[in-house]
């Protein structure tokens, strides 16, 4: 109870964040899934099995992609930090705004497989997914960023937080429900033609939302435009900051114990499993959309609980308690047998609803490396602070999959032919062991993480004492 009173005490009326406010920032994240969720899921078995370009083709190209993040995200965090205030849009959602219509036509150029040779098209998703990932990085980091200024109050952000990761879930669950019922609708029978129309309804929406966020959200804390000299000084501070490459261990491992699995569900439904079984819960496609669906369900309903509990119990232990439990969970899709399909569905429920919580933590504690670093130099680092938020998402969203499409390309994978012993043997161990060994080492990296809610508040408490929050 009297932690209760201490935290309704620091939270003051200027940093509360009005519920609606909280509503249109997460329709943002909403906006950026409808965008990456589609690329998760569904780029796969698109490029393979309906491009029919090679596995491993498609897998180098999106690895070389990804190779970039490193230098593109944190170069971005950088622009964001060196920005002057724009008199209507900030520090950073001008950089949202900018981006919402490039990155909505981006999204849709993904998916518009010209008739070219394979080397031609193997040419174009190349270009097209550099520009796609440099337009994400683009708006995105400045997104994360701008939770770091709605409001000073590490508690009020963990809560802005959660609900930013309903907005995710929604934006996950609209693809997983609905996108290959819109495609098959809006192409009549013609996949290619109905994975654009689809990803091209999908960017009008992600342009609205877009444009809305950075209209509406608002910048309690003014952070002021830095110097290179400061830059360089920020960019000393950041390489040793021990818990900003904490977070980038954990948050590029959470995110691959989702994205493996991702990346080869589709796989592991038309190959390993049952056909009769199949047929009793609606074929191929109505397996991938029950399995997608549930998940994110229970995935909203884990983000949602989080949001209710937060206040009480310190987002590290939660994330730890949750963290090990999906661990535990993902080693049981081992022991699914080909007709196993109910199973499939219960396991991923527990998996998804364990791991919903951990997303609305990691983006609440980055703002606290934020936090940190102006605790420690005083120094506005916004931007370069969050960038770990949009590299371990994009690099993880992205680098998953990617290593399934690599791996698959290594033993020969050949699609619509019956598969070997040896790919079903590789599609079950992506589904189980590899997520638990990705979860296992985020576990390790926020085991040793020490900005707890404690020590949250004390920095808090001083940054008020000067001014700086």
């Amino acid at each position: 109870m009297a932690e209760k009173n201490t935290q309704a005490a620091v939270t003051s009326e200027k940093d509360r964040i009005p519920f609606f406010e909280k509503v249109i920032f997460a329709s943002g994240d909403m906006a950026f899934n409808l965008i990456w969720m589609p690329l998760a899921i569904f780029a796969n078995p698109y490029f393979t099995d309906i491009c029919k370009l090679p596995a491993a083709w498609v897998g180098s190209i999106f690895l070389a992609v990804r190779s970039l993040d490193l230098v593109t995200d944190v170069g971005m965090g950088i622009i964001g930090d060196r920005t002057k205030p724009h008199k209507t849009y900030g520090k950073f959602r001008l950089y949202i705004v900018w981006g919402a219509v490039p990155l909505a036509v981006a999204g849709a150029a993904m998916f518009y497989a010209p008739e070219f040779t394979l080397v031609g098209k193997a040419v174009y998703l190349g270009i097209v997914y550099l520009m796609l990932s440099l337009l994400y990085t683009v708006t995105n980091v400045p997104y994360s960023a701008q939770m770091t200024i709605m409001s000073g109050d590490h508690n009020e952000r963990t809560r802005l937080s959660a609900i930013r990761m309903v907005g995710a879930q929604t934006g996950v669950l609209i693809v997983s429900m609905l996108m290959l019922a819109i495609v098959d609708i809006l192409g009549d029978g013609n996949p290619k033609a109905g994975y654009f129309y689809t990803m091209s309804l999908f960017g009008l929406v992600v342009a609205t939302c877009l444009t809305l966020t950075a209209k509406y959200s608002k910048d309690r804390v003014q952070p002021k435009a830095v110097d290179g000299a400061t830059t360089k000084k920020n960019l000393i501070e950041m390489a040793k900051c021990i818990p900003w490459w904490m977070l980038l261990v954990v948050g590029l491992f959470t995110t691959f114990a989702l994205t493996i699995r991702f990346g080869t569900i589709v796989y592991y439904i038309k190959y390993y499993l049952n056909r009769e079984a199949l047929e009793g819960w609606g074929g191929v496609d109505g397996v991938t959309s029950i399995f997608f669906t549930s998940g994110t369900v229970c995935a909203l309903a884990g983000s949602a609980l989080y949001g209710m509990i937060s206040k009480k119990f310190d987002k590290k232990l939660v994330y730890i308690v949750c963290i090990l439990a999906c661990a535990l969970t993902s080693i049981s899709f081992s022991f699914i047998p080909p007709d196993g399909v109910g199973m499939l569905v219960a396991i991923q429920i527990v998996f998804s609803l364990l791991m919903g919580p951990t997303g609305a933590i990691m983006f609440a504690t980055y703002t606290d490396v934020a936090a940190y670093l102006k605790h420690r130099k005083g120094n506005d680092t916004e931007g370069l602070a969050m960038s770990v938020g949009s590299l371990c998402n994009k690099s993880g969203w992205s680098i998953g999959p990617t290593l399934t499409l690599i791996l698959l390309g290594l033993i020969n994978y050949t699609p619509d032919v019956e598969q070997s012993q040896e790919i079903l043997d590789a599609l079950v161990a992506m589904m189980s062991w590899g997520p638990a060994v990705a979860c296992f080492i985020a576990f390790l990296g926020i085991a040793f993480y020490p900005l707890t809610r404690n020590r949250m508040d004390l920095i808090q408490k001083e940054l008020k004492a000067r001014g700086q929050a």
